[in-house]
C-alpha cells in the first residue's frame, strides 16, 4: 500500500517546483524587455520613451509573477521565495520610481512630435501609464513590506542546537 501525504506535505513538495517555473517566466518576460531595447539608442527621445513604456507596461506583469512566487512561498513555507520575491518587489518598485519621472519628460518631448488628431488620445495613455506605474510603484513597497513581516523569524520559536530531520 503507497501511504498518501496530507494536504500540506503536498503543498510542500509542489511549492519549489512552482516557484521555478514563476522565476522563469519572470527572467523570459524580463529578457523580451532587453532584447526589446537593442540596439541602444539612449540620447533619441523616441527610444527613450519607448523604451520607458515597454518597461512601464510589463510592470504588471512582473508584479503578478512576483506576486505569485511569494504566495506560492507563503503557503509552501519556503521563507526564502518568499524574501527574494520582496526584495525583487522592492527592486521593481525602485526602477518605477526611477523610471516614471524621465517617461513623464519624455512624454511632453513626444507629444510635439505626434499629428494634431493623435495628441489627446496619445497624452491620455501616457498620463494612464505614469499614474498606473505610480500607484502599482506604492503597491509593491507595501507587499514587499508584507512579504518581509510575514516571513520574520521570531527569536523565540528558533530551533534548539542539534534539531535535524529526525
Amino acid at each position: 500500500m503507497v501511504p498518501t501525504l496530507s494536504p500540506p506535505a503536498r503543498i510542500q513538495m509542489v511549492a519549489p517546483g512552482v516557484i521555478v517555473v514563476l522565476v522563469v517566466a519572470a527572467v523570459i518576460s524580463i529578457a523580451t524587455l532587453v532584447v526589446g531595447w537593442v540596439p541602444l539608442a539612449v540620447d533619441e527621445t523616441p527610444w527613450r520613451f519607448r523604451a520607458a513604456a515597454q518597461l512601464l507596461s510589463s510592470g504588471p506583469q512582473l508584479a503578478i509573477l512576483l506576486a505569485l512566487i511569494a504566495l506560492t512561498g507563503v503557503v509552501g513555507e519556503q521563507n526564502r521565495a518568499v524574501r527574494w520575491a520582496s526584495g525583487g518587489a522592492i527592486l521593481l518598485a525602485l526602477l518605477l520610481s526611477i523610471v516614471v519621472p524621465f517617461f513623464a519628460l519624455d512624454l511632453i518631448a513626444m507629444r510635439r512630435l505626434q499629428h494634431d488628431d493623435v495628441v489627446d488620445a496619445f497624452t491620455r495613455d501616457g498620463l494612464r501609464l505614469g499614474v498606473t506605474s505610480g500607484v502599482l510603484m506604492l503597491a509593491l513597497l507595501w507587499v514587499a513590506r508584507l512579504g518581509f513581516v510575514a516571513v520574520r523569524i521570531d527569536p523565540s520559536e528558533k530551533k534548539a542546537k542539534g534539531d535535524g530531520l529526525i
